[in-house]
């Protein structure tokens, strides 16, 4: 929550930095709060997405996607809004794309019915069959029209912030708040850009060179007066229900590096180089028009051109009708609609904290005990291995120690003495599969079992002291951290190096031949 907080600050500072706080911004955001006044509105657009890309024989492939959206508000607490999507392009590629089962999956038309009341949202159930999302089986028990995320304190939602904190956030108040801080943290800041003003018409234009310069400008100009600003964050946060103290907000921006973080700024610049947009609204009376244009260039990736008309009208005796058809859904029932994650163990296995790779057949858990292919086990901890075809039986022998299963027997032998097994060893998938614990500990090692990330488990084998590991495991992890860092180092100074480039290039102009 700390490194949230600071976070969207920090965002809202730089988005507002495009721009600055100069007067056409001021005259911006004073139309915006009489239109944020009004009791009620509609709201209609058109909007078209186009994105082109070479597929794998190399050849331009494009697409377009038409949108509509509508939707109706009732003060600042209630909202309807249907966006329509026609997917009827992407479907067409699938001969070009040779992926007919994946285009199945996309409908001809995505629509998604959203209300909002308060701090309730509620979606339509379709919404997530269309987009072939989450849990099929969970969204198939689910017999009304609409989900909602629940709020309250019993479902201990807290991804949704409550009434109080929207409140204050859609009040006059937060408003002032707002300003107040952008005007003592871009103090001094001069920006490249300004909105251009006629009569009531704000049009803003930026290329994605001039926005990340922006970026570079604003956070610098911001960090330089953290020290006015801080106290201000802090009681907004608090306002916010952030939980987050006085003295991590004052050392938010303690590691900040102009340099480095021009460096990942430039980086991504070069990323979406050539893209650009140009964005208009034209305040009327009772009413306003807005057009937006963005050319979102990815490098080595696809192009893609939106345009978006859209016009909201003021309307006092508009009423939303919220949904009566409603199934009530818990935070963690609602990210698993969404991000449904397949259960199924994964188990990654380390021997001495060095990983222990299985390349047939991956380790499984049955009745609470993991079994791994045997022979990857067993050579791993420096055991001979001997497979008997005709007696169906595993061998391991270390030293003078000498272990004996067979499969399908919940009977083992340990040096001639027969033992019980939990479970017993079996085939899968071609593979003998043996349990983990017992061979590991039978072989003179140790075992620990980490489940705190379920479904992904990590087992540690070793023979070694709790500590010896502990200090192995270090050891990796700085040493997977020192290569990242210098990875990322030489990505920059690439990126540096190509920036440089390029300005000598611009300041040197053509060559000349006399």
């Amino acid at each position: 929550m700390k490194k949230r907080i600071i976070s969207i600050v920090m965002m809202l500072a730089m988005v507002m930095s495009l721009v600055g706080c100069t007067p056409n911004i001021t005259a911006y955001l004073e139309k915006t709060k009489e239109v944020q006044n009004w009791k009620g509105s509609k709201i209609s657009g058109q909007a078209e997405v186009k994105v082109s890309f070479k597929d794998d024989q190399g050849k331009t492939q494009e697409v377009k996607m038409p949108m509509t959206v509508s939707g109706v508000s009732e003060g600042k607490e209630k909202a309807e809004v249907k966006v329509s999507m026609d997917m009827t392009a992407i479907k067409k590629m699938a001969p070009a794309e040779n992926d007919e089962e994946a285009m199945k999956m996309i409908p001809d038309k995505f629509e998604m019915h959203m209300f909002v009341d308060g701090t309730k949202v509620y979606i339509n159930k379709d919404y997530f069959n269309a987009m072939a999302m989450g849990n099929k089986e969970a969204l198939a028990n689910i017999k009304e029209d609409y989900v909602l995320l629940a709020t309250d304190e019993e479902n201990s939602v807290a991804i949704m912030p409550q009434k109080a904190v929207m409140e204050y956030v859609n009040s006059a108040e937060f408003n002032a708040d707002v300003m107040s801080i952008l005007n003592k943290a871009l103090e001094g800041y001069k920006p490249l850009g300004d909105m251009k003003v006629e009569g009531n018409k704000f049009t803003y234009e930026a290329t994605s060179d001039q926005m990340a310069q922006e970026i570079i400008n604003s956070v610098t100009t911001i960090v330089a007066n953290w020290d006015k600003v801080s106290g201000d964050i802090y009681k907004l946060a608090n306002k916010m229900e952030a939980g987050v103290d006085e003295a991590t907000i004052k050392g938010a921006v303690k590691e900040f590096k102009k340099d480095n973080f021009a460096k990942s700024v430039n980086k991504a610049k070069e990323t979406i180089k050539g893209s650009s947009l140009k964005s208009s609204i034209d305040f009327k009376e009772g009413r306003y028009l807005q057009e937006v244009v963005l050319d979102l260039k990815v490098k080595d990736m696809f192009n893609m051109a939106m345009t978006m008309k859209s016009e909201a009208v003021k309307d006092d005796s508009v009423k939303v009708m919220i949904p009566k058809s409603v199934k009530k859904l818990t935070s963690a029932e609602y990210m698993d609609l969404i991000f449904h994650i397949d259960q199924t163990p994964i188990i990654n296995v380390r021997v001495n904290a060095e990983e222990l790779e299985f390349s047939d057949q991956q380790p499984t858990i049955v009745e609470g005990r993991t079994l791994v292919p045997f022979r990857a086990l067993l050579e791993k901890l420096g055991a001979k291995v001997e497979w008997n075809e005709k007696n169906q039986t595993v061998t391991a022998t270390k030293a003078d120690k000498s272990i004996v299963l067979k499969i399908g027997s919940n009977k083992a032998t340990v040096d001639g003495k027969e033992v019980t097994l939990d479970v017993p060893a079996v085939i899968e998938n071609g593979r003998t599969m043996v349990p983990l614990r017992f061979l590991s500990e039978n072989l003179g090692y140790k075992v620990k079992f980490n489940a705190e990330m379920a479904p992904f488990y990590m087992i540690d084998i070793y023979n070694t002291s709790d500590e010896e590991l502990a200090k192995a495991l270090k050891a990796k992890e700085e040493a997977m951290i020192a290569e990242f860092a210098k990875k990322e180092k030489e990505s920059l100074e690439k990126a540096d190096k190509s920036e440089k480039a390029t300005s000598v290039g611009i300041i040197g102009g053509k060559d000349s031949v006399k």
